[in-house]
C-alpha cells in the first residue's frame, strides 16, 4: 500500500484507515488505548464558536437583500384572514 496521508481518508478503504490509525474496526480501541489517545491528542472537538444561529441567517437574508421587503409583505398578505 502506498503511503497516503490522513487528508485523503475519504478516498481510503475502511481497512486502510484502520491500519493507518492502528485500530480494529470490529473491536475498536481498548480503554487503555482510548485513554492514551485522549491524553496524546486531546478531545475530539471542533474548533470555533459554534457558527451562526439559524435566526441570524434568516435576519441577514432580509437585511442584505433589497427584494426581501417584498417577500415579507407577500408572506404577511398570505396570513390575512378573508
Amino acid at each position: 500500500m502506498e503511503n497516503k496521508s490522513t487528508n485523503n481518508a475519504h478516498a481510503l478503504t475502511y481497512d486502510e484507515v484502520a491500519k493507518q490509525h492502528d485500530t480494529n474496526i470490529e473491536a475498536g480501541l481498548t480503554q487503555v488505548e482510548a485513554a492514551k489517545r485522549l491524553q496524546q491528542d486531546g478531545e475530539n472537538k471542533l474548533k470555533g464558536d459554534g457558527g451562526i444561529s439559524p435566526f441570524k441567517i434568516i435576519i441577514k437574508q432580509y437585511v442584505e437583500e433589497p427584494i426581501s421587503i417584498y417577500e415579507i409583505l407577500t408572506s404577511l398578505s398570505d396570513l390575512q384572514m378573508p
